[in-house]
């Protein structure tokens, strides 16, 4: 009797210990000021998340365990109904990020997410959203400048024109090249100004020699 009676109070005393170590399930519901939250005024960016759709709404959920697993995310929007999504770890698993894609503008009514073991208090919020047609127009500002940047570039790559000379202008012409043009000159005229007193005296000569004679 003694022996089933320690058997009993043993297999009492393992299964507290077993249930005493396994942690309560926590909802974390959705930041009360975010509820309700319309895609056509709140806050809006450009970081879709790389999800393909007309909205995203990006949620976080931080203040998290680290370590803690990646989550999944319970949404319900006025159109789309229920949707889940499973999250993104950020550093040590303490904060996670939640991409939801609608297929237009809705209303989100709830959200939240089941976590377990958690000694802190994690809380769950909306970032922002993000729209198609906005990531595309943005998309298209960032190829325009990429495209200007471009032009500027092949503009700085382009050899400047080869400078056209005036053949009767020197100042465009380099010093030794001036140089070697005068040097080709004809000497001529100095040549002429030496023979002239010559031949004044030859042809004085020549007028003596016929005088004598006569």
């Amino acid at each position: 009797m003694r022996h089933k009676l320690l058997t009993t109070a043993l297999t009492l005393l393992l299964l507290f210990s077993i249930l005493s170590t396994v942690s309560a399930e926590e909802r974390v519901t959705l930041h009360f000021a975010h509820v309700g939250a319309d895609s056509t005024n709140f806050s809006t960016e450009s970081d879709c998340g790389g999800v393909n759709a007309g909205v995203v709404w990006h949620l976080v959920l931080n203040q998290l365990d680290p370590g803690t697993e990646t989550q999944t995310l319970h949404a319900v929007f006025q159109n789309a109904g229920h949707l889940e999504v499973v999250g993104r770890s950020v550093g040590n698993g303490s904060l996670q990020h939640f991409y939801v894609g609608t297929p237009d503008d809705d209303i989100l009514l709830e959200a939240y997410v089941d976590v377990t073991g958690q000694s802190r208090t994690p809380k769950l919020l909306l970032s922002h959203v993000c729209h198609k047609d906005q990531k595309d127009e943005e998309k298209k500002d960032d190829d325009k400048e990429k495209e200007k940047d471009d032009d500027k570039k092949k503009e700085k790559d382009v050899p400047p024109e080869d400078l056209k000379v005036d053949p009767d202008d020197k100042k465009d012409i380099p010093k030794d090249r001036v140089i070697d043009e005068e040097r080709e000159l004809p000497q001529t005229a100095g040549t002429c100004s030496k023979l002239i007193p010559f031949s004044i005296i030859l042809a004085a000569g020549g007028l003596l020699l016929k005088t004598r004679k006569y």
